[in-house]
């Protein structure tokens, strides 16, 4: 469970591509980081045209990621969805935010939204292990506050 991996947590608004590739070598050697998540990719600072911005992130990144010696980190990318016409709509990979260049070399990628009921409903909508189109949906505990499975009582995320 979540509780028992090690956690660290850097908060930047807006930090520029140098900076956030400093963060992920640093994480990687001090903390031993296996993973990284990078909170609304399109709000890394950089000069350039969103399009090609996106391209010079991805590729930053994933070189960071890699760097080194040891495994390499895996890197999560979370990313805002393009307004829907019909917001009961469930969203798709072309609703991605100008991330059509991150939709093309992520390996996975899970879509996520709230439901009418409140539920969040996560769709995977890419992955190069398996089949898509597989959702779940999380409700939260109301004792606890935690998202919990919402078709398997007692399942914690």
């Amino acid at each position: 469970l979540a509780k028992d991996v090690p956690m660290f947590f850097e908060f930047r608004v807006g930090g520029s591509l140098p900076a956030v590739c400093a963060a992920i070598r640093r994480l990687r050697r001090e903390k031993g980081c296996a993973v990284i998540v990078l909170d609304y990719i399109q709000a890394v600072e950089t000069h350039e045209d969103p399009r090609l911005a996106m391209r010079n992130i991805v590729a930053a990144t994933k070189r960071e990621a890699h760097r080194g010696d040891g495994p390499a980190s895996v890197v999560v990318a979370l990313s805002q969805l393009r307004k829907r016409d019909d917001e009961t709509q469930k969203p798709t990979r072309a609703h991605l935010y100008e991330s059509a260049y991150l939709a093309q070399k992520a390996e996975h990628i899970v879509l996520m939204h709230k439901t009418k009921s409140g539920a969040v409903e996560l769709t995977l909508d890419k992955t190069k292990d398996g089949k898509t189109g597989r959702s779940f949906q999380l409700v939260r505990d109301p004792d606890t506050g935690r998202l919990v499975d919402a078709d398997a009582e007692g399942t914690v995320y």
